[in-house]
C-alpha cells in the first residue's frame, strides 16, 4: 500500500466512524450535508467573503451547470443506495434563486425525495440561506413557494433562513448586475428596495421564517435604528421579538470606534429587551435568558460556549462542493490545500474517497478553540464566539491564528453585556444562572475595568 492509499483509507475510515455509518444508523442528528451549488451571487456585499474571494474558494471553471447537476444526481443516488438518514440537509450558494442552476438542484432533490422507496432518506428539513431577492419578481416567487409546498406534501421543510439585512444598511449590499448562470431569471435584476420590505415580511410571516443579518463594522452607528425597525416590523407582521439572530461580521476592518459602538449597540439590545419584554423585571429578564427565549446576543453571553470545540457548525456538517465533489472543512474554508478529499464515483454513486488533506479532516474534528494562541488564558474564553477559521486565513494567512481585530470584537461584545449588567445592579443575581468558569471570566472582566489586573 502507498501513501495516497494509506492516506485514502485512513480518511475513509475516519469519516465512516464520525459522519458516514451514524447517517447508515439513522443516528444524524450530529452531523447535516451540505450541498455547494457555486458562489455566484446578485449581491455584492462588501463584507462577505463570497464577494471577496469567491474566486479561490470556488474557482470558475468548475462552476459550470453541468457538472453541478451531475455531480447533485451522484450525490442523490449515493444517499439513496446506502440508505443514508440524514436530518438536515442544506444548499449553500451566492443567490441560489437567481439561477437556474440553483432551481434545477431543488428539483432534482424534490424528484429523487418524491420517488424514491426508501422514506427513511427524507430528511426532515432542507435549509437555504437566502437575500430573499426573489420576492421582488412575482414570477420567482411563486416557483419557491411550489417548492415550499411540494416538499411539505411529501414531509420534509423547506426552510429559507433569510440574510437581510434590514432598511438602514442597504448601503453594504450593493446590487450585482450579471450572473453567469441567471439565464431565464429575471429575478437577478431586482433589488429590494424600501417597498419591498413588506414583502419580505410578509413572506416570512406566512412560512415561519426568521431573519440572520450580518452586522458590519460600516455603519455600525446606525445598528440601534436598524434593530427598532426590524422591531417595529416584527410588530407590524405579528412576530416574536426573538426572530432575528444577530450575527457580526468577524472581519479585520473593525476599528476602535466601531469596537465602541458595537460594545453600545450589545447594552443597547440587552436593555431593549429587560424594558421592552420583561417589563423591568430581573427574575423574567433572566427566566428569558435561561430558557434561550430572547436574541441570541443575550443568551449567548450568559451561558457557556462550551459544548464542543467550535461554537460554529464546521464540526457538524459535511459540506460539499458540487462542481467537483471536494469536501472539506467549511465553505468559508474552502481554499486550495484546505480540502479534505474529494469523493469518487462511477457516474452513477459515490464509489469511495480519495484524500487531499486528510490531517486536516483529523485537526478540524478534534479541534478546541479554547488551545489556540491566545485563547488558552484569554479571560473571556468561556463566553466568547471564538474567531472564523475562513477569517483567520483570509486576515493571518493561517487557519488556526485568530486575527485580533476579531478578538477585540469578542470583548467588547461581552463587555456590552457586563455594562447592561453592572448598569442595573444585577451581575450578582445573574451569576446565579452561570457555569462557574463563565462567572469567573466576568469577574476577571471586572477586575480588567478596575485597572487591578
Amino acid at each position: 500500500m502507498d501513501r495516497q492509499e494509506e492516506r485514502n483509507k485512513y480518511l475513509s475510515e475516519l469519516l465512516n466512524e464520525l459522519i458516514f455509518d451514524p447517517w447508515r444508523r439513522g443516528e444524524s442528528d450530529q452531523h447535516s450535508l451540505e450541498f455547494q451549488v457555486n458562489y455566484d451571487c446578485n449581491q455584492s456585499c462588501k463584507y462577505c467573503y463570497v464577494n471577496r474571494h469567491g474566486d479561490d474558494l470556488y474557482p470558475q471553471d468548475i462552476r459550470t451547470k453541468d457538472d453541478v447537476i451531475k455531480n447533485t444526481k451522484v450525490l442523490l443516488n449515493w444517499i439513496e443506495d446506502e440508505g443514508l438518514q440524514i436530518d438536515t440537509w442544506q444548499i449553500f450558494s451566492g443567490s441560489l434563486f437567481s439561477q437556474e442552476v440553483g432551481h434545477q438542484v431543488v428539483e432534482l432533490m424534490y424528484e429523487k425525495l418524491s420517488k424514491t422507496k426508501k422514506n427513511k432518506i427524507k430528511p426532515d428539513t432542507i435549509t437555504i440561506p437566502t437575500n430573499m431577492t426573489f420576492v421582488v419578481d412575482d414570477q420567482t416567487r411563486k416557483r419557491v413557494e411550489e417548492y415550499i409546498n411540494k416538499f411539505a406534501n411529501i414531509g420534509v421543510k423547506l426552510h429559507l433562513s433569510e440574510s437581510v439585512e434590514g432598511k438602514y444598511m442597504k448601503s453594504n449590499r450593493p446590487i450585482r448586475r450579471e450572473l453567469p448562470q441567471g439565464e431565464n431569471i429575471g429575478e437577478h435584476l431586482f433589488d429590494i428596495d424600501e417597498k419591498d420590505f413588506d414583502k419580505v415580511f410578509k413572506f416570512a410571516k406566512k412560512y415561519g421564517y426568521g431573519f440572520h443579518p450580518m452586522i458590519y463594522s460600516d455603519g455600525i452607528e446606525k445598528w440601534k435604528k436598524n434593530f427598532m425597525w426590524f422591531q417595529d416590523m416584527f410588530d407590524k407582521y405579528d412576530m416574536p421579538h426573538n426572530n432575528i439572530f444577530l450575527l457580526e461580521v468577524r472581519n479585520q476592518e473593525w476599528s476602535d470606534q466601531d469596537v465602541q459602538e458595537f460594545r453600545e449597540f450589545v447594552t443597547f439590545v440587552h436593555e431593549w429587551v429587560y424594558q421592552n419584554i420583561a417589563k423591568g423585571d430581573k427574575g423574567k429578564f433572566l427566566e428569558l435568558i435561561k430558557e434561550g427565549n430572547t436574541i441570541n446576543m443575550i443568551y449567548g453571553l450568559i451561558g457557556s460556549t462550551k459544548h464542543k470545540g467550535m461554537p460554529c457548525s464546521i464540526q457538524n456538517d459535511l459540506q460539499v462542493r458540487l462542481g467537483d465533489l471536494h469536501f472539506g472543512p467549511c465553505h468559508r474554508t474552502s481554499y486550495k490545500g484546505f480540502a479534505f478529499g474529494k469523493f469518487k464515483n462511477d457516474g452513477h454513486t459515490i464509489t469511495g474517497v480519495e484524500a487531499i488533506n486528510a490531517e486536516m479532516a483529523m485537526a478540524i474534528y478534534g479541534l478546541d478553540h479554547e488551545t489556540f494562541q491566545g485563547c488558552q488564558t484569554c479571560p473571556i474564553r468561556p463566553i466568547c464566539n471564538k474567531t472564523c477559521l475562513g477569517a483567520n486565513i483570509e486576515d493571518t494567512g493561517e487557519i488556526f491564528s485568530p486575527n485580533p481585530k476579531s478578538c477585540q470584537l469578542g470583548f467588547g461584545k461581552v463587555l456590552g453585556a457586563l455594562d447592561f449588567y453592572k448598569n442595573n445592579n444585577m451581575l450578582d443575581r445573574a451569576k446565579q444562572y452561570m457555569e462557574e468558569r463563565v462567572e469567573k471570566a466576568y469577574e476577571q472582566l471586572e477586575k480588567i475595568e478596575r485597572g487591578e489586573v
